[in-house]
C-alpha cells in the first residue's frame, strides 16, 4: 500500500513497473536533470513515478535495503517507500533514506550538485546544519550492485 504522498500525485504521473523499466526511467530522468545516475542504487524496485507537473517521484521497493558507496566508505539504508522532489541539479524533501554519522544513523533531506564545484554534491541532513560533499564521481552507476543487502 503507497502512503499518502504518493496517492496524492499518482495523477498526471508516469509510472512504471518491474526493476529494470524503473531503472531505466529513473537514471534517464536523473540524466535530464543533471544528476548523477548511481545516486539512490536500489535493487527490486517494483514502482517508480515520476509526477513532472510538481517534481514528485517515489520509489517502491520489494524491501528495505542498504547499499555500500565504496568510493566514500558510506552506507545508505533505503526504505521499502522512497519519496522526494526533483529539480534541475537537484533532491529535495527526501523521505526514506539515511546514513550513517559516527554511531547515528540521520536522515537524508536533500542532495544537490554544487553549481560553485560542478565535480561535487552535497547531502544535507535531517539535522540542521550538516551537510557533506563528495565527488560526484562516486555516484556514476555500477555495472553491478552486489554491495545492496536487505536489512
Amino acid at each position: 500500500m503507497a502512503s499518502q504522498a504518493i496517492e496524492l500525485h499518482r495523477q498526471g504521473s508516469e509510472i512504471y513497473h518491474g526493476d529494470a523499466e524503473c531503472k531505466s526511467r529513473y537514471i534517464q530522468l536523473f540524466q535530464e536533470l543533471g544528476l548523477p545516475d548511481g545516486l539512490f542504487t536500489m535493487k527490486d524496485v517494483q514502482e517508480f513515478g515520476y509526477n513532472p507537473s510538481s517534481g514528485f517521484i517515489w520509489f517502491i521497493l520489494k524491501e528495505k535495503q542498504s547499499h555500500s558507496y565504496k568510493k566514500i566508505d558510506r552506507t545508505v539504508i533505503f526504505d521499502k517507500e522512497v519519496t522526494a522532489y526533483v529539480d534541475n541539479k537537484k533532491v529535495k524533501n527526501i523521505s526514506g533514506v539515511q546514513t550513517k554519522a559516527l554511531i547515528f544513523w540521520i536522515n537524508v533531506v536533500e542532495i544537490f550538485a554544487d553549481e560553485f564545484s560542478p565535480e561535487m554534491i552535497t547531502f544535507v541532513s535531517g539535522i540542521k546544519g550538516v551537510s557533506e560533499k563528495f565527488p560526484i564521481s562516486a555516484f556514476e552507476l555500477e555495472e553491478e550492485c552486489d554491495n545492496l543487502v536487505y536489512v
